[in-house]
């Protein structure tokens, strides 16, 4: 059936309005236009008339085409269209705008109440001049509504995925979840996953771009507006490097960790817990852990001086501390062995005010026999010491007998000081006693006066003084006094001499 008006279309909406009239009373009954000849329906003015190849199995109207034998939509002009169609077999709206001119685009704009077109799919010509969110060949979804946009899955499986730079997937968002470079996480359920594939740089950068500026690009990797990155430790090895970069300025502190709650126990041992940790351990690459190589450095403290990278503190694996530099406290106590290499010692704090080396034993903090401290301060393997000794004597002039006692000796550096008490024997009263006694650190004395101190003999009825001396050929100290008495004796004596 074919109609053609030459009056305005008045004959063609005679034709009509039947048909429009019957299906607003028949709203749910379909309507269907037949036709014994090749055309269709065609409804337009003489000067627009279509030809029977346009008309063949469509509609056409106004001079266009709207729907074609193939099912083709097309729409020229401004106005507002109800319409479907298919492109390559596939239901499709299909809007182009094909001007290459500055202000060229394609837009469908969807509204409601509140606003006409405040929804919008935009794509943008080739010479669009950029002006963000809108760039040049792009599209963009747009709403200018207090609520904004919302992308929902609403299907309990139904995930979110993004894909950029072709087909490959880059991002996914299931119902609890959010994946970079990956699909799944079984250990993640509500978090983050970042997946580098073999990326060895950042995989998480913090930036403050209204706000910071380091000026660190190589130095480190980074660009001037980052303050924190975490990347592999080992360049596809993994382990966790953390950065945190901070500007060259006045503050004190560039990185904290800050710990609230919790509560502090009180066990001082191996079983000890603190409310801030660090755990290390090794493994053996099957799945299993593996102890701390012995004395294997576990925890280390680095920093820049001197135009170089170096450690100044070091924990290893049985509890030692390693130093590069002085140990200072102000107060406390020292349990267990205190000792150090190559190191300087100015003071010792002992707790006992001006008197710091005075009875030293009395500030060691221990449940058995206590194990005094050994500091190296360049002059030999043990600089700094105290503790008893019971020499060995050796007559050499006026001695029957002798019986000896202990006696107590203390170190500082090179400078050793003894005090010890002895019971003799003299063959005669008035002469000149002579015994020989071993030093409590051994010394190669190379003058008399390498050793030196004093000596008191002392009876009921008399005392004698006498001199301490160092003997160069046996390396002992020798005690020198006129005997009070025949008779048994006391003999006090104290001496200094230095190890050689």
């Amino acid at each position: 059936m074919k109609v053609r008006s030459v009056v305005g279309g008045v004959i063609a909406l005679v034709w009509l309005l039947p048909i429009l009239l019957y299906a607003q009373l028949a709203q749910y009954t379909k309507i269907r236009v037949t036709s014994t000849d090749a055309d269709a329906l065609c409804v337009g003015h003489n000067s627009q008339a279509p030809t029977s190849a346009q008309c063949d199995g469509g509609i056409y109207a106004g001079g266009s085409a709207l729907i074609s034998a193939a099912g083709l939509v097309t729409v020229t002009g401004n106005g507002t269209h109800s319409f479907n169609g298919t492109i390559d077999g596939a239901q499709e709206i299909a809007l182009r705008n094909s001007s290459t001119g500055t202000g060229a685009f394609a837009r469908l704009s969807l509204g409601n109440d509140g606003e006409a077109g405040a929804g919008r799919i935009v794509f943008f010509g080739t010479g669009f001049p950029p002006s963000n969110p809108n760039l040049a060949d792009s599209l963009t979804i747009q709403s200018t509504r207090v609520n904004g946009i919302s992308i929902a899955s609403t299907n309990a499986s139904g995930d979110i995925r993004f894909f950029a730079g072709g087909t490959t997937e880059v991002g996914r968002i299931d119902s609890t979840a959010w994946f970079i470079n990956d699909t799944a996480n079984a250990n993640n359920t509500f978090g983050l996953t970042v997946n580098q594939v073999a990326a060895t740089n950042h995989a998480i950068t913090l930036k403050g771009s209204g706000s910071v500026l380091t000026g660190i690009t190589s130095i480190v990797a980074a660009e001037t507006d980052d303050f924190a990155s975490f990347l592999q430790t080992n360049g596809g090895a993994g382990g966790l490097g953390i950065r945190s970069l901070g500007e060259n300025a006045a503050n004190a502190v560039n990185t904290s960790i800050v710990s609230y709650g919790g509560q502090a126990s009180t066990t001082h041992s191996t079983a000890g817990r603190a409310l801030i940790e660090l755990y290390v351990s090794q493994h053996d690459g099957a799945n299993a852990a593996a102890d701390v190589t012995n004395d294997g450095n576990v925890f280390g403290v680095r920093y820049r001086t001197g135009a170089a990278d170096v450690t100044g503190l070091i924990l290893d694996e049985d509890g030692d501390l390693w130093l590069n530099g002085g140990l200072t406290a102000t107060t406390g106590t020292f349990s267990s062995t205190l000792s150090a290499t190559a190191t300087t010692v100015t003071t010792l704090e002992t707790g006992q005010g001006a008197n710091e080396l005075y009875d030293m034993d009395q500030d060691v903090l221990t449940t058995s026999a206590p194990t005094f401290a050994t500091i190296n301060t360049g002059n030999g393997a043990v600089e700094l010491a105290a503790g008893v000794y019971t020499p060995t004597y050796t007559s050499v002039a006026n001695v029957d007998s002798s019986t000896p006692y202990e006696c107590q000796y203390e170190r500082v550096g090179n400078t050793v000081t003894t005090s010890c008490l002895l019971n003799v024997d003299a063959t005669t009263s008035g002469v000149l006693v002579q015994i020989q006694a071993t030093l409590p650190v051994a010394s190669n004395l190379g003058a008399s006066q390498d050793s030196v101190g004093t000596a008191t003999a002392t009876s009921v009825a008399a005392f004698s003084a006498g001199t301490v001396l160092g003997d160069l050929t046996t390396d002992r100290v020798q005690i020198e006094y006129l005997a009070p008495s025949a008779a048994n004796h006391t003999v006090t004596f104290i001496f200094t001499y230095q190890v050689i």
